[in-house]
């Protein structure tokens, strides 16, 4: 069971309100954040025994309290958050907490550090995330800052689960990607996490009830509700299995009744380290609830988790928290280190001392977290003070008195006595210690230690003070390590006798022992208290098994005893069982102390049977001679044992003497154990010469019951001493594949004494009862025919049947095989008396083949060859129906035959139809029988078409080319020309196929087209890609682009893929397959096919020819692209602002061609756009001016009305000088009707309507001279109005009535085209 332990929190000031509290994970360090009246808020820092650190400055602050604390995982750091927004950060070495500045201006919701520690996050009540890096001083600086406008009301990490080192030390850590969520409702959702943070849901369960506290286990949630049941309800994610936890312990009776009060869990916590779950309600109970360690064997899922303790506190528990001290496994605390008296912890403070005669309940003034116990001297601790009892004994009945005096106060001063070692210089991989137990002379130790990474290193280490050495047993892997004095720890020491040729005996006991040590842990360490050689551990497999323990290797928890000492190092004593659930506590010769169920198990020791009370000599003695036989040194065992008058003992002795062959021994031990028919049978064999000495120990072992696991021969050895009952019983536990020769040994010998009636009941068991039963009652008429009338075995009555039949007595035989059930030999009696109605209808009536094949041999013989055939086709004979047949020309029923014969009779069906000259039912024999060619033949001979058709389905690529090419030409000859080239394509005639196709105009299905592939390594590959080019010119002539693609493809010539793929016209491929092919031709085809689109209004087609013809390095192409991209700006959108960007680019590609094929057609082209750009420049900077001069026009100043009109007049020249010196050019680049455009708006804008009037007229007369386009094309509606209105004039008066424009091509933009594409 658990101890609570309370340790009350002592704050500063009476008063204090706790509002949150938490423990550091891997230190004694509890954090609480409080409130006062009088102090504000404050956090304080109390180790495990409730009191508050010295030498820290606290923070406090009047107005705002702690909201959120968070402890470092590794470091002693602890960040807490406040109300004001604040970040306050303790770092274990310094005094002060040091004030975080960060963007917080909202009270601190959420605090949280990352698994490692090296990452923490804070939430505010307003939304505000922000992320702090943890560096390896402690210190903390901000790395990024989210705004997400709500409140954050949870935050996690992503961790790591590990298995706990007592279930699966070498079980890898595995990622938790799984994100389980409980929202309103009750309804819990279960979520995987891809790589990139994506949720994708797994499972959602909807609850009844409310929740009031949940919890996060290893693998599952836990959930408490507030219902008027007392429910702890878990639910299993992995298997996806809910239960409710056990509320009630099995050992005690629930007749508490405090359960009439309405008790709800409140509050719940779960600690990994453990795997504890424990639970608080509202009248001040704990309930704690422990996962076992082997649940694979358990039919129900709540059996996995089992309720080990209740406790109980006053007040109504609000808040439930782990901590990282004071857990044990299990949580008890026990002391059996005297063999007078013991201890057991009870309660915190409440220890039971027990003797044999009577028990004492001590009450303590503190609590008890350690103690120990000797025969005068109990002393207690509870981790900062150290209390020593005196056990003060009655004299006249030994028992103990019930009062005790307390020691002296005196401060005892410690002594060092052993030298200063360190572990990291003496053990390799050295992380920690685990263990460290010293033996009752404090010359040794005994240690357990994990590795770097802090897993159990699996070794077992001795530290010899004395000698100052460390010897090593590994558990895992026996490679007996690194130092050669470690070799020695199982060879034996120089003695005065020596083994001689017994070391290869005592090898074979050391083998078996590292064999069942091997892949185990060790767990907890004991020495004697009082012989410093003999040491105790418990070992667990590092795989439990579920499996049938069949052996002590199997075991997954042992015991293993030991004899340590400098000589010889470690050498295992024994070994036995133990159960899963147990744990050592002690060893005190003779005993090894368990803990079991709650209860102290006291076990004696192998050696010890019958001498459990036995004095100190004798103690001493056996473990002499327990030290001596590990050693395999009998005569020094033998001289620590000659006083001690234990059979057990001396048992134990004498089968020690069978592993050395030392008869003179033994007899002496068979003396003292009181065995005198063992002690004859040895002295008889001993004085036998003819034995030789492995018979006569044979004799010794076989007398202490020594048998070893070769049952075969313990069985043949025990049949040959007519023991047949002991033979029968190793057979039948032990040898059961020699348990029939037993079972017929023993009949044999039954039989061999008279006992008949018994032999045959054994000659039955050993299944030899159908030869020696009839052959031992030969002789015995009366005997075997009341054997007979008994037995119901089929076979032995069938041959009674032929034993009376032999007789001559054919009725008598008759019910004999009818009672055996044998069909056939009734129809045969039958026959033979004439019966043959009974024998046609008894064999109708049942399904024996052989009667219906004796039926049909019958009714042949007497001229009936109908029923002949009949029979012999229900007998499956066809063989003989086909011939008798045609034998009689029974022409129908053969025909009805060659349905289900066959394909040998089939044919012969055939053969026997051709000869008649029935070929129609001949050439249906031969395509059924197999024979295609010889059914084609006559089929063709007698124009059977749909045979033919028949014979063509059953074609495929295994058939005879011959053959398919065959009717491939029948069906051409009949103009199916479909079914022609499924045949061709089968037999592999590609190019015919192909050509048939094509000539009588074939289409060529997806299916046909595959069958027309060839697949790759059955035909040269040349002779492949031609079928394929040929067979995708032949889909381009049906118009079958995509599939043209795909074989053009798989030709590998992409060039021509992609000229197929472009004349289907699908954008969407085009795009994909010029992606994939990389080639620059096929890159270039695609950018000028999307040319073709409507590319300006769709603007991924664009960016697509962008990046086509850059990939294809088609600097030429794209810098005409982009010379038409200026044009479509300038000719419908008047935009040349984006113009002069298109045309700035296609300069730039122009100017990257570095070795061209034609360098003047290129210098040509970069000309005229260079000329085209500075015409667009200046046109865009005097729109951009004028611009301005509207924009200063509004501006009242003297001042900018005299500046706007100096600019008036200059932009106004401007436009005038670009319109004369422009000459031809200036229409390609700047269209003239745009310059008197923007002349005209900027009059009508100043108020300058006579000048626009004026600008018109020039505009009409230039537009009547150059083409027959309409002034409005260049004017707006809103502009011509203005200007009419300022003008006082219609608006027909400045535009008259024209006809359509017609647009005409400039020659210039074509030949800087045509300079371009060349």
């Amino acid at each position: 069971m658990s101890l609570y332990f309370e340790n009350p929190v002592t704050f500063p000031e009476a008063g204090s309100i706790s509002v949150n509290g938490i423990w550091h994970p891997n230190a004694p360090l509890l954090a609480v954040a409080s409130f006062s009246q009088d102090r504000g808020g404050f956090v304080i820092i109390f180790d495990e025994l409730g009191e508050s650190l010295k030498d820290v400055n606290y923070p406090i602050h009047r107005s705002y309290q702690v909201t959120a604390l968070a402890w470092h995982p590794e470091k002693t750091v602890l960040a807490t958050g406040w109300e004001n927004g604040e970040l306050k950060v303790w770092n274990g070495s310094e005094k002060e907490f040091i004030n975080v500045v960060g963007p917080h201006k909202a009270p601190i919701t959420l605090l949280d550090f990352s698994e490692k520690g090296g990452r923490l996050v804070s939430c505010d009540s307003t939304g505000s995330v922000v992320g702090w890096k943890i560096d390896s001083k402690g210190d903390t600086n901000m790395s990024f800052h989210l705004d997400l406008k709500e409140s954050v009301t949870h935050l996690t990490f992503r961790i790591t689960v590990k298995n706990h080192p007592d279930f699966d030390v070498e079980g890898l850590a595995k990622a938790a990607d799984v994100v389980i969520v409980m929202m309103e409702g009750l309804t819990i959702g279960y979520f995987s996490v891809d790589y990139q943070g994506h949720l994708s849901e797994m499972a959602k369960v909807k609850l009844s009830g409310r929740v009031q506290s949940r919890s996060i286990g290893s693998q599952g949630l836990v959930w408490a509700g507030n219902t008027s049941e007392l429910t702890v309800r878990v639910w299993d994610t992995e298997t996806n299995d809910n239960y409710v936890l056990p509320t009630s312990l099995k050992l005690y009776s629930s007749d508490d009744k405090s359960h009439t009060v309405n008790e709800i869990f409140t509050c719940l916590s779960y600690s990994k380290l453990n795997q504890t779950l424990c639970a608080g309600t509202n009248i001040g109970r704990i309930y704690f609830w422990t996962k076992k360690q082997n649940t694979a064997c358990t039919d129900n899922p709540e059996d996995s988790w089992e309720l080990n303790n209740v406790n109980t506190i006053s007040g109504t528990i609000k808040q439930l928290m782990w901590g990282s001290v004071m857990l044990r496994l299990p949580l008890l605390s026990v002391n059996f280190f005297s063999e007078k008296i013991w201890a057991t912890q009870k309660t915190a403070d409440q220890v039971l001392l027990e003797t044999d005669k009577s028990n004492y309940l001590l009450q303590l003034e503190s609590q008890v977290t350690d103690m120990a116990i000797a025969e005068t001297i109990l002393a207690f601790t509870n981790g900062r003070h150290i209390v020593v009892y005196e056990i003060i004994w009655k004299k006249n009945d030994n028992g103990l008195e019930k009062s005790f005096s307390n020691g002296s106060e005196a401060e005892p001063q410690p002594k060092l006595v052993t030298p200063v070692r360190n572990l990291y210089d003496m053990a390799s991989d050295f992380g920690e210690i685990i263990q460290a137990k010293t033996n009752s002379a404090g010359n040794k130790v005994a240690l357990t230690l994990a590795a770097a990474n802090l897993i159990p290193d699996g070794k077992l280490y001795i530290w010899d003070i004395e000698n100052d050495d460390l010897v090593v047993y590994d558990f895992r892997k026996y490679d007996f390590p690194e130092k050669d004095d470690e070799n020695e720890m199982y060879e034996t020491g120089e003695h005065e006798i020596t083994l001689n040729d017994n070391e290869n005996d005592a090898e074979d006991i050391k083998s078996a022992f590292d064999e069942i040590c091997r892949n185990r842990i060790p767990l907890t360490l004991c020495w004697d208290t009082e012989d410093p050689r003999l040491l105790v551990c418990n070992a667990r497999k590092l795989k439990m098994s579920t499996e049938e323990k069949k052996n002590l290797k199997d075991e997954d928890h042992v015991i293993i005893t030991m004899f340590v000492s400098s000589e010889n190092g470690i050498r295992i004593h024994d070994i036995k069982a133990a159960d899963p659930d147990a744990r050592l506590l002690a060893c005190v010769t003779p005993h090894i102390v368990t803990l079991h169920k709650l209860s102290i198990v006291r076990d004696i020791m192998s050696d010890f049977n019958g001498l459990e009370k036995c004095d100190k000599a004798t103690r001493d003695a056996v473990l002499d001679f327990s030290y001596n036989l590990t050693l395999g040194n009998m005569d020094a065992a033998f001289k620590a044992i000659k006083l001690v008058q234990s059979s057990g003992v001396w048992a134990s002795l004498a089968r020690m003497c069978v592993k050395t062959r030392r008869l003179d021994v033994a007899g002496v031990c068979l003396g003292h154990m009181g065995n005198a028919m063992a002690a004859r049978a040895l002295r008889l064999a001993v004085a036998d010469e003819s034995l030789p000495q492995e018979a006569k120990v044979a004799v010794l072992a076989i007398h202490l019951g020594m048998l070893c696991e070769r049952y075969d021969l313990q069985n043949k050895l025990l049949r040959s001493r007519n023991k047949m009952d002991a033979a029968h019983a190793v057979a039948e536990s032990k040898d059961r594949i020699n348990l029939r020769n037993t079972e017929h040994a023993w009949a044999r010998t039954l039989e061999q004494a008279g006992d008949l009636k018994e032999a045959a009941a054994r000659y039955e068991r050993a299944n030899t009862h159908l030869y020696d039963v009839p052959r031992m009652l030969s002789d015995h008429p009366q005997q075997l025919q009341a054997y007979m009338s008994k037995t119901k075995d089929k076979e032995m009555l069938k041959w009674w049947g032929q034993y009376i039949e032999s007789q001559g007595d054919m009725r008598s035989a008759l019910k004999v095989y009818a009672s055996s059930g044998d069909v056939y030999s009734q129809v045969r009696v039958l026959c033979f008396l004439g019966e043959e109605a009974a024998a046609t209808e008894l064999a109708r009536a049942n399904s024996d083949k052989a009667a219906y094949y004796h039926m049909a041999r019958y009714y042949e013989t007497i001229g009936n060859y109908e029923e002949a055939v009949n029979f012999f086709t229900k007998a499956t004979a066809y063989c003989n129906a086909v011939r008798l047949c045609k034998e009689n020309s029974m022409s129908e029923e053969l025909w009805n035959l060659g349905i289900v014969v066959s394909n040998r009779e089939k044919i012969e069906c055939a053969k026997f139809f051709e000869g008649l000259g029935d070929l129609e039912k001949a050439v249906v024999l031969y395509n059924r029988g197999g024979m295609l060619h010889k059914a084609l033949d006559l089929a063709f001979k007698t124009q059977q078409y749909e045979v033919l058709q028949e014979i063509a389905t059953q074609l495929d690529s295994y058939s005879d080319p011959a053959l398919v090419e065959k009717c491939a030409e029948y069906f051409v000859t009949n103009e199916q020309f479909d079914k022609a080239v499924d045949l061709l394509a089968i037999a592999k005639k590609y190019k015919e196929a192909i050509n048939l196709c094509l000539t009588h105009n074939v289409q060529l299905t997806e299916d046909l087209a595959e069958k027309l592939t060839p697949e790759k390594g059955l035909v040269d590959e040349e002779i492949r890609v031609n079928v394929l080019e040929n067979l995708a010119e032949s889909l381009m002539v049906q118009g079958d682009y995509h599939l043209a693609t795909k074989k053009f493809t798989q030709a590998g010539d992409k060039i021509r893929a992609m000229k197929a793929l472009l004349k289907s016209g699908d954008t969407e491929k085009i795009i994909f397959f010029a992606g994939v092919s990389r080639q620059r031709e096929i890159y270039i085809m695609a950018a000028n096919y999307l040319q073709s689109l409507d590319w300006q209004n769709q603007p991924e087609v664009l960016r697509n020819i962008i990046t086509f013809y850059s990939k294809g390095k088609a600097l030429d192409l794209l810098a005409n692209f982009y010379v038409a991209c200026a044009q479509v700006e300038i000719d419908e959108f008047q935009n040349y602002e984006k113009a002069f960007g298109a045309l700035t680019e296609a300069s730039r590609c122009l100017q990257k061609i570095t070795n061209p094929r034609d360098p003047k057609q290129i210098q040509r082209a970069a000309e005229i756009i260079q000329q085209r750009l500075t015409m667009v420049k200046r046109f865009v900077d005097i729109r951009r001016t004028i611009q301005m001069e509207l924009f200063l026009t509004y501006l009242c100043a003297a001042v900018v009305l005299r500046y706007c009109g100096f600019h008036y007049t200059l932009s106004m020249t401007q436009c005038r000088q670009l319109l004369m010196t422009g000459g031809e050019e200036l229409e390609v680049a700047v269209r003239r009707g745009d310059i008197f455009a923007l002349m005209i708006q900027h009059c009508v804008k100043s108020g300058n309507f006579s000048d626009a009037k004026q600008l018109c007229g020039e505009l009409r007369q230039f537009l009547n001279a150059t083409s027959s386009t309409p002034i409005t094309y260049y004017l707006n509606k809103d502009l011509i109005e203005a200007l009419a209105q300022g003008l006082g004039v219609s608006v027909s008066v400045i535009v008259p009535v024209t006809p359509k424009m017609s647009v005409t091509n400039n020659e210039e933009v074509e030949l800087v085209e045509e300079i371009i594409e060349e």
